[in-house]
């Protein structure tokens, strides 16, 4: 059968490199992979399985982490140390990371703003200055590491599905491999 999957564009990258996996074991499975911030509607049936980063997933869902991530500051490697900084948008002000960015980056020092992970690491592999990442996010870029991890912005990843399709054998055979799959992806980082 056919199963949908939604992710935010900064987990692309980890999802598509399990989908693989996936139909080694499971051929008969194939996917729709719907990109986004937002949360898919899950009692509407708009996705089958998020796969989410979050501290704290919806009490209306149910799942398994599938490991930690940390943040820290990238810039282009080997690019200059003061540079400006690439900051996220309001549309994605309820993560932590643009919290801590609202509180730690004055405005005069923004040359971007943008409403993703991805585009925040691809602006920085470019040059065009620093951005907060996701550290598994830099490993897809030319990007290294300005300073430690921000410990109070430690999340986790999520697979999550809606209550009625826990017990369904493509959604059951899906996430038994995936957790692993990105559990293994995330300590790589």
């Amino acid at each position: 059968g056919r199963i949908t999957l939604t992710t935010p564009d900064s987990l692309v990258p980890l999802v598509t490199a399990l989908l693989p996996l996936v139909r080694r074991k499971h051929a008969g499975i194939r996917f729709d992979l719907v990109v986004s911030n937002a949360f898919a509607d899950m009692a509407r049936y708009e996705a089958e399985v998020a796969i989410r980063p979050t501290r704290s997933p919806p009490e209306t869902l149910v799942g398994q982490r599938a490991g930690a991530f940390r943040y820290a500051i990238y810039a282009k490697t080997g690019s200059a140390t003061d540079l400006p900084w690439i900051a996220l948008d309001d549309s994605l002000s309820a993560i932590p990371a643009a919290r801590w960015l609202a509180v730690h980056v004055a405005e005069e020092e923004t040359v971007l703003r943008v409403n993703s992970m991805w585009a925040a690491a691809q602006a920085a592999a470019a040059g065009l200055g620093q951005a907060l990442l996701p550290d598994y996010l830099h490993r897809s870029f030319d990007l290294e590491r300005r300073g430690g991890f921000i410990d109070t912005l430690e999340s986790e990843v999520w697979l999550l599905v809606h209550p009625d399709l826990r017990r369904t054998p493509r959604i059951q055979a899906f996430m038994d491999l995936a957790a692993g799959k990105l559990r293994a992806q995330l300590k790589a980082g």
